[in-house]
């Protein structure tokens, strides 16, 4: 990418006025998205889905709030549970990849699911 007549530098100072600029950007094919404090036993599976999938928090949770959303970032399902380890989900939305957040307290897992 170039900035025709651009004088600054990447620190934003002065420095030859109008020599232009070029930025290379390295692009990045595998996004990945995982976040999870809930430690090494939670899992999510299967992962891709067809519409049913399950998420074990590896332990029980008195308050646990529950988020998937689009890529777009539109909220898709939005629950709370109580006093539970094992969650059976289902997602009736068309293929695609979402976002899936859970959070309880002090600990929270962010995990792109992928939908067939």
């Amino acid at each position: 990418m170039g900035a025709y007549l651009e004088d600054h530098d990447t620190t934003g100072a002065a420095g030859m006025g109008d020599a232009g600029a070029v930025y290379f950007y390295k692009y990045n094919s595998h996004v990945s998205l995982s976040e999870n404090n809930f430690g090494q036993n939670f899992q999510l599976y299967p992962n891709p889905i067809e519409n049913n999938f399950s998420v074990d928090l590896g332990e029980n949770y008195e308050n646990i709030n529950l988020t998937i959303t689009d890529i777009t970032g539109k909220i898709i399902q939005s629950k709370k549970y109580n006093n539970i380890q094992l969650l059976n989900l289902s997602l009736e939305e068309p293929s695609g990849v979402y976002i899936l957040s859970i959070e309880s307290e002090n600990k929270k897992a962010v995990m792109r699911l992928v939908k067939n």
